[in-house]
């Protein structure tokens, strides 16, 4: 599979995340797509990834990752911590994407990215 072909992939499965979780009643909004290497070496510096984005790279060097986050009820802003997440993951599960929540050393419950198949 081409990486564009993956690319194309993932961005149905995302937009179908989208879709189905304002089918359940969660706004959702993406805040992190595509990441260049200083930003993923930031983040790991700050111990939030474990992708240095070089030796390591984050699937978001790809655009094969996205970071959804929960908008509170007028939109406006991110509700960072919240119970909905669960369902949230459980959604793009069932589309195949792989969820962050599930990860136990680093649990990330806005991420979600593309694997291929094995």
């Amino acid at each position: 599979m081409t990486k564009l072909e993956r690319r194309y992939i993932f961005a149905k499965k995302a937009g179908g995340l989208v879709y189905l979780a304002d089918a359940h009643d969660i706004r959702v909004a993406p805040f992190a797509v595509f990441r260049t290497p200083e930003e993923q070496y930031k983040l790991f510096l700050e111990g939030k990834s474990k992708c240095d984005g070089t030796t390591i790279k984050s699937a978001h060097q790809s655009w094969l990752a996205c970071d959804l986050g929960i908008l509170n009820d007028d939109g406006t802003d991110f509700l960072w911590s919240d119970p909905r997440y669960e369902k949230l993951g459980e959604l793009g599960e069932n589309l195949g994407l792989t969820w962050g929540g599930r990860w136990t050393s680093l649990g990330d419950i806005y991420h979600f990215e593309f694997k291929e198949p094995e």
